[in-house]
């Protein structure tokens, strides 16, 4: 649910618009998952890829999620979430991308395939330039 204030679930008397909050219950448990598993785990697999010697610092740079990522689920401490401000345009742009190249809304697999293909030639011609 994209949640943009503190009073909108009493406005609109929706309990799923409740903001985000380390003590409401559906949420508290999210919170100590991220805590006490995700964000171990994601500390383990960046320990992991620093200890692959074998591997130059732009491929283990490539093995991990971005370090802005990880310090940014690390940050527990707020009071209030509210998700709207979460973004997807760069997915949605990518997509967008493929139905403009005429990829149809169903695409298979392979045609969705090729058509990513495609971009990632195009894109990389296009920082070329």
């Amino acid at each position: 649910m994209n949640v943009w204030s503190t009073k909108e679930s009493i406005y609109k008397q929706k309990p799923d618009k409740r903001p985000y909050t380390p003590t409401s219950d559906d949420h508290h448990s999210w919170l100590e998952w991220l805590t006490s598993e995700f964000l171990p785990y994601l500390k383990e697999w960046e320990e992991y890829v620093k200890s692959c010697t074998d591997k130059t610092a732009r491929e283990r740079k490539r093995m991990c999620i971005a370090r802005e990522t990880i310090k940014g689920l690390g940050i527990t401490g707020v009071k209030v979430f509210f998700s709207e401000r979460l973004t997807q345009d760069v997915v949605e742009a990518f997509f967008g991308r493929q139905r403009m190249r005429g990829y149809a809304t169903n695409p298979t697999v392979q045609s969705f395939l090729q058509g990513t293909v495609s971009l990632r030639a195009q894109r990389s011609l296009d920082s070329n330039l």
